[in-house]
């Protein structure tokens, strides 16, 4: 890594030992040979060994409270010193087809300010090729100052300036580690989603309750093939509209407290 790198790796990270090393380790393994990169790891305050971890295998860090998920990228990406800057989760893994092509893309000179990259999502260790998780294009790579993340609470998604492409080999992304993990993830992400719901004073109607979670699973298990990843298929749709029911009593329950 050099003082005046191409690239910017950018992780936020908090209470992620289990994910930070091999999130590191990917972008070392696979950039080494092929740019000039650092990496930053934001860390909002962790009580685990994240933010040890990432120092030991040479990321610069910088603590930081937490200040919402868009907001602490944003935060990150003006302590970057690369020209390009790839926002990582630490969920996520580069594999080496995907570095090499990213490394083409920016020494060409490209007149591109952003790239899209799809994402493989694993529950506990099992691809999902179907339910609409795959390809799963997420912009996440583009050119210093003409990108930022939007406000959203919760699903926070990446605005460039200037014209994208999409790349053709996917990262990675282990999501979930078992049904617990994705209840754990849950309690957060619903909570999040609700108050921006209620936020955006979206009008309450008990339709939500009662159609939209049996409309998620048909919409993934049947309109976008789940059924085709097996029984794993079936847990994916069926948590996906748990998240949903979930979602929408802690809307009501939210504007209820409004009154």
């Amino acid at each position: 890594m050099k003082n005046n790198p191409i690239l910017s790796v950018v992780i936020i990270t908090h209470n992620e030992s289990n994910n930070i090393q091999p999130c590191i380790q990917s972008c070392l393994e696979h950039f080494s040979r092929l740019l000039s990169f650092e990496i930053l790891v934001v860390d909002s305050q962790s009580t685990d060994m994240t933010a040890k971890m990432a120092k030991k295998l040479g990321a610069r860090v910088l603590t930081h409270a937490w200040l919402g998920y868009a907001q602490q990228k944003n935060f990150a990406f003006e302590h970057i010193r690369g020209q390009w800057i790839l926002s990582l989760d630490a969920d996520e893994r580069l594999t080496a087809e995907l570095a090499s092509e990213i490394s083409k893309e920016l020494k060409s000179q490209t007149n591109y300010n952003g790239f899209q990259i799809a994402r493989k999502t694993f529950f506990a260790e099992q691809w999902i090729r179907h339910a609409g998780w795959w390809p799963d294009f997420q912009l996440r790579l583009f050119r210093k100052g003409f990108g930022k993340f939007n406000s959203r609470k919760v699903h926070e998604s990446l605005e460039v300036q200037g014209s994208i492409k999409k790349l053709k080999y996917p990262m990675l992304h282990y999501s979930y580690r078992s049904i617990s993990h994705y209840f754990q993830k849950m309690e957060i992400y619903t909570t999040l989603a609700a108050s921006q719901v209620s936020n955006a004073k979206k009008k309450w109607c008990f339709f939500h309750i009662l159609f939209d979670p049996p409309f998620v699973f048909i919409k993934m298990f049947i309109l976008k093939l789940g059924f085709l990843d097996g029984w794993i298929g079936v847990i994916v749709c069926g948590l996906s509209a748990c998240n949903s029911f979930i979602k929408y009593i802690k809307v009501f329950e939210l504007n209820r407290l409004d009154y």
